[in-house]
C-alpha cells in the first residue's frame, strides 16, 4: 500500500509538471490566438480545433486507455502490443479521416476550416507510432520519458503556430504548427527508443484472429472513450450550428480557462489508472479500496479550493486573460463552469476504478447516458440562452454521471465514503469564499490558501501523520537526484 501511495504521488507530481509545461505552451497559444483573431474568428477556430480533436479521438480507437492497461498489466509483451495497435490504429485512422473530409464538404464547411482539418487530420495518422509509444511508456511507468515526448511536441508546435500567427497568417498557423509538433513528436519517439529500447515493436506476422482479439478486448474502452470525449465538443458543435461562431468563441474563452485548471486532475488520472488496474488485476481490492479512498480525499481538497477561487474571481480572470472587453461576457460562463472544475476532480478516483475493473463496460452505458441528457439539454437550451445554456448542461450532465457511476460502484465493487471526505473541504470553501468576496483581488491569493488550509487543520481533514509522509515521499525523491 505505501510502495503505491509513493508511486502516485511522486508520479503524479512528475505528470503535473510535464502538463503544466505542455498546457502553458498550449494555453499561452490560445489566449493569443483569442487576441488576435478576434471574438468571431477565435470561434472559427475554436470549432476547427474540436473537429480536429473528435478525429483525434475516434482514431485513437480507445487505445488511450487500452494500451495503457495492456502494457500495465502485460509488460514483457509490449512489442508485440505496440505492433498490433500501430498496424490497427493506421487502418482505422485512415478510413475516418476519409468520412471527416467527406463530412465537411458534404455540410459546406468554410474553406478554412477545411484545409485546417486536412493538415492537422494528416499528421495524426502519420503519428500513430509516437502517439502508441506514449500510452506504452505510460504504462511501463516510464513517466520522464512520456513527457519529454510531449513537451517536444508541444513546445515545437506553440513556437511555428505564434510564429505563424505574428506572421498573419491567421488560423492556418495554428494547423501547421499543430501538424509539425505531431511530427516532432515521432522523431523524438524513434530517437529514444534506440537508446532506451524498451518498447520495440514486434514484426512478427500477425492474423486475422490476432486482430479479432485486440478489437474484442479493446470494444469497451473505444465506446468509453469515444462516447466521453464526443460528450465533451457537442455542446462546441451544436453552439457552432445554432449560434454562430460568436458563441463558439465566448463559450470557448471559459471553457479554456477551465481546461487549465484541470492539469492537476488530468495528470493524477494517467498515474492512477495504471496503479488501480495493476492491484485490480492481482486481486489486491483492499488495497484498491484504500488507494481510491486517498485519492477521493484529497481530489476533493482540491477540487472545492479551485472551483471556490474560480467562481469568486471568473470575471477578474477573464479580464486579465484576454485585456478585451469582447470576452467579458464569459466570466459569467466560467462562473457556471467552476461547478464542472469539482465535480471532475472528485469524480476521478471512482471513475477509474471502475474502468479498472471487471466492469469497464458499464462506463459505456453511463456515458452513453451523459451523451443523450447532454445533447438533448444542448437542443433545448442553447437556442434561448446560448453559450451560458451550454455552460449549464456541462455541469448537469457530469453531476448526473457522477450521481449514477458512484451508485453503481457501491452496489457491485466496493463501498466508496465521499461525505467523510467532503463536508470539511466544504466549510473550508464557503469560509474562502467570504474572505475573496472583501478583498476581490489577486493580491491576496496567499491569503485566501492560508485561510482554507487553516480551517482544513482545525477541522481534522489532513492529519499530521499524513502530511509528514508526503513530506518524506519528496525528501526522498530530492535526494535521490
Amino acid at each position: 500500500m505505501l510502495s503505491s501511495l509513493k508511486s502516485l504521488i511522486v508520479n503524479t507530481t512528475v505528470i503535473y509538471i510535464i502538463e503544466l509545461f505542455s498546457r502553458a505552451f498550449q494555453f499561452a497559444l490560445i489566449i493569443y490566438s483569442a487576441r488576435t483573431l478576434g471574438v468571431a474568428a477565435f470561434g472559427n477556430l475554436s470549432y476547427s480545433l474540436t473537429i480536429y480533436f473528435l478525429f483525434s479521438v475516434l482514431s485513437d480507437f480507445g487505445f488511450n486507455m487500452f494500451l495503457t492497461r495492456e502494457v500495465s498489466q502485460n509488460p514483457n509483451a509490449v512489442g508485440r502490443i505496440l505492433g498490433l495497435a500501430l498496424r490497427f490504429r493506421t487502418c482505422v485512422g485512415i478510413v475516418i479521416y476519409i468520412m471527416f473530409v467527406a463530412y465537411l464538404n458534404l455540410l459546406e464547411h468554410s474553406q478554412d476550416i477545411r484545409i485546417f482539418f486536412v493538415l492537422t487530420g494528416l499528421s495524426v495518422i502519420f503519428s500513430s507510432y509516437a502517439l502508441n509509444y506514449i500510452l506504452a511508456l505510460r504504462g511501463l511507468g516510464r513517466i520522464k520519458t512520456d513527457g519529454l515526448i510531449r513537451i517536444a511536441g508541444s513546445f515545437i508546435g506553440t513556437v511555428v503556430s505564434l510564429a505563424g500567427l505574428k506572421a498573419g497568417l491567421g488560423m492556418q498557423a495554428i494547423a501547421v504548427g499543430i501538424s509539425i509538433g505531431n511530427v516532432s513528436m515521432i522523431v523524438t519517439s524513434v530517437l529514444l527508443d534506440k537508446q532506451l529500447g524498451i518498447a520495440k515493436i514486434s514484426g512478427d506476422l500477425l492474423t486475422l484472429s490476432d486482430y479479432a482479439e485486440m478489437l474484442k478486448r479493446s470494444v469497451p474502452f473505444v465506446l468509453i472513450v469515444v462516447i466521453s470525449n464526443v460528450f465533451q465538443r457537442v455542446d462546441t458543435v451544436l453552439l457552432q450550428h445554432l449560434k454562430g461562431s460568436v458563441e463558439v468563441g465566448l463559450y470557448h474563452a471559459a471553457f479554456k480557462i477551465t481546461d487549465a485548471i484541470l492539469i492537476f486532475q488530468t495528470a493524477f488520472a494517467i498515474v492512477l489508472f495504471p496503479v488501480l488496474s495493476s492491484r485490480i488485476a492481482a486481486g489486491e481490492l483492499e488495497v484498491a479500496d484504500e488507494i481510491t479512498d486517498f485519492s477521493i480525499k484529497y481530489t476533493a481538497i482540491i477540487g472545492v479550493f479551485l472551483s471556490v477561487l474560480t467562481f469568486m474571481l471568473a470575471d477578474k480572470i477573464i479580464e486579465l486573460m484576454y485585456f478585451s472587453t469582447d470576452y467579458s461576457a464569459s466570466g459569467a460562463g466560467l462562473k457556471t463552469l467552476a461547478l464542472v472544475i469539482f465535480l471532475l476532480y472528485i469524480s476521478t478516483p471512482i471513475g477509474y476504478l471502475l474502468l479498472s475493473s471487471r466492469f469497464a463496460y458499464m462506463a459505456v452505458w453511463l456515458n452513453s447516458i451523459m451523451l443523450v441528457a447532454n445533447a438533448g439539454l444542448n437542443f433545448a437550451l442553447i437556442p434561448h440562452y446560448g453559450f451560458m445554456g451550454a455552460a449549464a448542461v456541462r455541469g448537469v450532465t457530469e453531476l448526473l454521471g457522477l450521481s449514477l457511476t458512484v451508485l453503481f460502484v457501491k452496489r457491485y465493487i466496493m463501498q466508496v465514503r465521499y461525505f467523510t471526505h467532503l463536508w470539511r473541504p466544504v466549510i473550508a470553501g464557503a469560509a474562502m469564499a467570504v474572505v475573496i468576496y472583501l478583498a476581490r483581488s489577486f493580491l491576496f491569493l496567499p491569503l485566501y490558501f492560508a485561510v482554507y488550509a487553516a480551517i482544513l487543520a482545525a477541522t481534522g481533514a489532513v492529519s499530521k501523520k499524513e502530511i509528514v509522509f508526503v513530506r518524506d515521499v519528496f525528501l526522498e525523491r530530492i535526494n535521490k537526484l
